[in-house]
């Protein structure tokens, strides 16, 4: 059994901590339960690098913007699914996209949200 809590990160149930990253990143433990985001016209990258997370992490990616796509980008070793697919593969949020990214084990994810493709 897997037990969700979302309570965002740390933050106030129904809060949930909004960091912007207007910069190539590479994520970190920290940021689970936490939404990365970007709010400027430049496009940038976003790691996702293998044993970062746990079963059962979950993160977000949103883009402020009404330009330039997020990438985010596996590491070596790391799958990351499209929600409802085998399709395993770097993920890209769109303008005003939010992709949320649900971990099944310290190297697998899986991706959903709109405007993520």
């Amino acid at each position: 059994n897997v037990t969700i809590d979302a309570s965002g990160g740390g933050g106030a149930s129904g809060n949930i901590p909004i960091d912007i990253q207007n910069g190539t990143y590479t994520f970190v433990s920290g940021d689970a339960g936490r939404i990365k985001a970007k709010n400027n016209t430049t496009a940038y990258t976003y790691t996702l690098n293998n044993s970062v997370f746990v079963a059962g992490d979950w993160f977000s990616v949103a883009n402020f913007s009404n330009t330039s796509n997020i990438t985010i980008a596996r590491g070596t070793g790391v799958s990351l699914y499209y929600a409802g697919s085998t399709n395993n593969g770097n993920r890209v949020v769109a303008p005003r996209g939010v992709a949320t990214v649900f971990m099944e084990s310290a190297s697998v994810g899986y991706v959903l949200g709109s405007g993520v493709g």
